[in-house]
């Protein structure tokens, strides 16, 4: 079958889909070594406000697939309960120390990348997945940025709690030994001096962005046509 340049380019297209489907990579991934109180529970950060974690992802891939974590809750059931997750870039400035200056370490949440919307939220230990959300979205996240869960219609006292786990060092990627509250004064870097790492269980999975691997497929049908036309005739047509 002989193909003309024209045609050679859309067949190429063509696999583009496929092509972008490829090389998926675990970008982050902190599910291996969870904390333990003394009694031998696992740790829950139960706290009654917007809260959640800096990441620095490892890999080079940033349209996500997956993410997925781990939470905890009991609660008073009565159907109200629900959570939220989103991701943020560090793009608000830095944050104010008590000294008044802004810090060079510490950059605040600002825009929203992506927004899960309301979820509900079950009893027990609990993995949430968000594969399927994502399949149907093209979200691109930056090197690092800060990703946040918020509880809605639980009180966070004795027999209402709901919160997330806290983990060791990840095994791919890099988090720093804080979290970020969201006060009545805005975001503030915080730790609790208790746990030996103030990280989330999380995990995170991605593919390339469409655009890379369009131009990388592009150049190669390009340089593919390319090289063929430089080929002698009678060689194109020995391969018919």
């Amino acid at each position: 079958m002989k193909f003309g340049g024209v045609k050679a380019l859309l067949l190429a297209f063509g696999f583009l889909p496929v092509v972008c489907t490829q090389g998926q990579q675990v970008i982050y991934n902190n599910t291996s070594q969870p904390l333990r109180g003394s009694d031998g529970n696992l740790i829950k950060a139960s706290i009654n406000t917007e809260y959640g974690e800096e990441i620095v992802l490892g890999g080079t891939a940033r349209q996500v697939q997956e993410f997925a974590f781990e939470y905890f809750a009991q609660t008073a059931t009565q159907g109200d309960e629900f959570a939220r997750v989103k991701f943020y870039r560090e793009d608000a400035g830095g944050w104010i120390q008590p000294n008044g200056l802004p810090s060079t370490d510490y950059l605040l949440p600002g825009s929203v990348i992506w927004d899960s919307g309301l979820f509900p939220v079950q009893e027990g230990y609990n993995s949430k997945d968000f594969t399927v959300e994502f399949a149907n979205k093209t979200v691109i996240v930056p090197n690092a940025f800060i990703w946040s869960i918020q509880f809605y219609g639980i009180s966070q006292t004795t027999g209402d709690k709901a919160g997330l786990l806290y983990y060791y060092f990840p095994t791919v990627g890099l988090s720093y030994n804080d979290i970020w509250e969201k006060r009545a004064n805005g975001w503030t870097p915080t730790a609790n001096d208790n746990l030996a790492k103030n990280n989330f269980n999380a995990y995170l999975v991605a593919v390339p962005e469409p655009s890379v691997v369009a131009l990388g497929t592009l150049a190669l049908v390009v340089g593919g046509w390319s090289l063929l036309r430089r080929r002698p005739r009678q060689a194109v047509q020995a391969t018919e």
